[in-house]
């Protein structure tokens, strides 16, 4: 069964955000690293203003792993610290991580 990560980037007062950098440099070093241990790919939602006119989030990355046992696998390795090192060359906060299962999914084409 396939596991799921979410990375946040927040969006509160001072916070700095280089999407273009982040597209064209920093996913391709998480693929580069990271799908040896199971990354199957990646979906990136630019987020826009909220129903109530904030903006709390700049960008949220849904990564597709093969299992939980992979993204574990992929953090622990010591190559992993080139993708941690290049965090701060899109942005100045720290992300908000959420890891969990897949429990249901439908689409409407």
């Amino acid at each position: 069964m396939v596991y799921n990560s979410t990375v946040l980037y927040p969006n509160d007062e001072g916070a700095t955000f280089d999407l273009k950098y982040y597209v064209d440099v920093h996913m391709p070093i998480v693929m580069k690293y990271w799908s040896k241990h199971g990354l199957r790919g990646y979906q990136l939602i630019n987020y826009d203003t909220s129903f109530d006119g904030s903006k709390r989030y700049n960008l949220g990355a849904i990564l597709t792993w093969d299992s939980k046992e992979s993204i574990k696998n992929a953090v622990a390795d010591e190559a992993s610290k080139n993708v941690f090192q290049d965090v701060p060359n899109f942005t100045n906060r720290r992300a908000h991580f959420l890891v969990g299962d897949f429990v249901a999914n439908e689409s409407h084409q």
